[in-house]
């Protein structure tokens, strides 16, 4: 079974989309559907097979475009290439975020004090 025209542009904008929102994606298609609305139908478009299908030649695509890139004449493109293959194969360098808090603090030790209550003078 072939996907529909409409199911193919929502899928499109899906692709182009940085965030990957399934719903608004299908909202950009159809801008009077409710959020229940989009939200139900984006999650019965994607485990349609053909919605799968449509989705991974564009992944192909883009990965046989990357890999095209590799050889690229220009070095910064090679290179983003090459790092882009990379981590999608071994995983991204792991990041370490150190932080540091700096701060006094103050230990105060009353139990040898005495208090002093003094009543309220009533006027």
């Amino acid at each position: 079974m072939t996907l529909k025209v409409n199911s193919q542009r929502i899928l499109d904008v899906y692709i182009k989309q940085k965030t990957k929102n399934a719903r608004k994606a299908y909202m950009e298609v159809h801008p009077t559907a409710s959020i229940a609305t989009a939200s139900s139908r984006m999650t019965d478009l994607l485990k349609k097979p053909e919605a799968q299908v449509y989705l991974q030649e564009h992944v192909t695509k883009a990965t046989q475009r990357i890999v095209g890139l590799v050889d690229s004449e220009k070095e910064e493109i090679a290179l983003r290439a090459s790092q882009d293959i990379i981590d999608r194969n071994m995983g991204k360098a792991v990041q370490t975020v150190i932080q540091s808090k700096n701060g006094v603090t103050l230990n105060i030790d009353l139990s040898g004090s005495t208090v002093n209550v003094q009543p309220a003078k009533l006027s």
